[in-house]
């Protein structure tokens, strides 16, 4: 089971889930969150890990695209020494999800099926490019592309 959350991060440092969020955003090219990535009941991200959300989820989706061609995809956060990949394994149809932060030499992994990451990646990736489309309507062009390329 996995669970993946969104969250805005506030001028006074809180983070609010992005369905949630009623404020103003400071710099609309600058947007401050993090994702909360939970497989089985163990955090592989959190809200330590916070950076320009809205880039990172434009790469993930990214990455949906690239694993769904060749089966594998990997990124760094937008401006953290963080990365992310995807890759399929054995058996069929599973997918390993890994996170490593460079400087606590941390690596966190998850293995779930493809199914189960791409549907809940295509819902949460949905929330937040819907409400930060509202948020920031001069750069809701984008947020929809990307939501479309998300759910191809």
């Amino acid at each position: 089971m996995i669970n993946v959350r969104s969250y805005l991060r506030t001028s006074g440092g809180e983070f609010v889930a992005v369905d949630e969020f009623a404020g103003s955003l400071g710099d609309p090219d600058y947007v401050e969150g993090a994702i909360e990535v939970e497989v089985d009941g163990r955090a592989i991200l959190g809200k330590d890990q916070w950076d320009y959300v809205d880039e990172l989820w434009f790469y993930i989706t990214d990455m949906v695209e690239e694993m769904r061609s060749t089966g594998q995809a990997a990124t760094y956060f937008p401006d953290q020494p963080i990365s992310l990949s995807f890759r399929r394994i054995a058996p069929a149809g599973r997918v390993m999800l890994t996170c490593e932060f460079e400087v606590s030499r941390e690596r966190r992994t998850a293995t779930l099926t493809e199914e189960e990451l791409l549907a809940e990646l295509r819902r949460s990736g949905g929330v937040f490019f819907e409400r930060l489309a509202a948020l920031l309507p001069g750069h809701s062009r984008s947020y929809s592309e990307a939501l479309e390329r998300l759910r191809a």
